[in-house]
């Protein structure tokens, strides 16, 4: 738009230009004078806000402001008039449209170096969009802590719950067991045929249930130790487990790395994995195990191969869910926790675990495990 006829136009080419300029901007250029007043504004202000340059200027510029930001602007009207000419100030406010919309700006403004009246040239960016992006992700920060404290306090009170029921259901299996074994002892003798037999079911039955309590509670409180994660020397670790996870079996052990782990849970993590080659075999068959490890890029990949019964492709994912077992598995002892907590435990230090075939039979189980030390 033409520049008003109150405001001086320098003669010449250079005018023409710097009037094009003005108009062209996409940036709202303009100037208020000393009473509170626009006294021109280049088409940018209509293309933004919808309000005419008649409209801009028939009322004070501070009614055009959003109420909240008024103070601030005035505050910063009266800075101005405090500065030495030439020199400028920035404040961001909100404007009202002609929709009745508010958006944000970012104004300069600075004080007419030359001229017969106090003049304060103006030029203002919308940034709207980055203010809702900056409240965008000010409110997500708050949901997520918001869902991070109710996640800690849910898992807080699971850990509570598992213990206290783990306790009761401990003190119980234990006084069942020990009335079943005072049973027999005291009175195994006298017991009528086939007595003898519905005991140890029950003895045998009591263990499973202690078994289950004790993979359940390992299985909840996987991540929640309080521990940070250690240095721990998987090599060392394999060898130690060996007499226990790998009790009648032939273990291979090949170059283990130094990890960073918590190590009660990489020691869980590993005691099921070999435990698992060893258990799950076929009849009259010696178990062997293997455990190696090699550089994965920025990790670790364990391997622990077996010669068992294998994992048959369709059930490769689902053995490592809760209470999941393979068919060619369900003869076999356990609770089907072993590989959840398995899962669980890679997962939780940001890995992945995976089963795969063995070739010449039995199966080979996976997983990374990050940093390589």
């Amino acid at each position: 738009m033409p520049i008003p006829p109150s405001a001086p136009i320098p003669g010449g080419a250079e005018a023409a230009h710097a009037e094009r300029l003005f108009a062209l901007s996409q940036d709202l250029l303009g100037a208020a004078d000393a009473n509170g007043y626009l006294r021109w504004v280049n088409a940018a202000w209509e293309r933004t806000t919808g309000w005419t340059p008649a409209e801009l200027y028939a009322r004070p510029y501070l009614d055009f402001m959003h109420p909240e930001d008024r103070d601030k602007v005035m505050a910063f009207a009266l800075a101005l008039e405090h500065t030495h000419r030439g020199e400028s100030g920035q404040v961001e406010a909100r404007a009202l449209c002609k929709d009745g919309s508010f958006r944000w700006f970012r104004c300069s403004a600075a004080v007419a170096i030359e001229g017969p009246e106090p003049l304060v040239y103006l030029s203002a960016m919308d940034v709207t969009d980055l203010h809702e992006a900056v409240e965008q992700l000010a409110g997500e920060r708050t949901r997520s802590v918001r869902r991070t404290a109710e996640l800690e306090r849910s898992n807080a009170e699971l850990e509570r719950f598992a213990g206290v029921v783990s306790h009761d259901l401990r003190q119980s299996l234990t006084a069942v067991s020990g009335f079943l074994a005072l049973l027999e002892s005291r009175f195994g003798g006298e017991l009528p045929e086939g007595a003898g037999g519905l005991l140890l079911l029950a003895r045998e039955s009591s263990e499973r249930m202690h078994s289950l309590v004790d993979d359940l509670l390992a299985y909840a409180r996987v991540g929640h130790s309080g521990r940070d994660p250690e240095r721990v020397d998987v090599g060392e670790l394999v060898h130690r487990l060996a007499p226990t996870a790998a009790a009648g079996a032939v273990l291979e052990i090949g170059e283990l790395p130094v990890v960073l782990a918590r190590p009660r849970e990489f020691e869980q993590l590993l005691a099921n994995l070999i435990s698992n080659g060893v258990k799950f075999v076929a009849p009259d068959v010696k178990p062997r195990v293997s455990v190696v490890a090699m550089p994965d890029g920025a990790a670790w990949r364990f391997e622990i191969a077996d010669n068992g019964i294998g994992v048959a492709a369709p059930h490769a994912q689902r053995i490592f869910g809760m209470f999941a077992r393979s068919p060619a598995g369900e003869q076999y002892p356990g609770t089907g926790i072993g590989l959840a907590i398995a899962q669980k435990v890679v997962e939780a230090a940001g890995g992945r675990i995976w089963v795969k075939p063995r070739e010449g039979g039995g199966s080979v189980f996976c997983f990374t495990w990050p940093g390589l030390t």
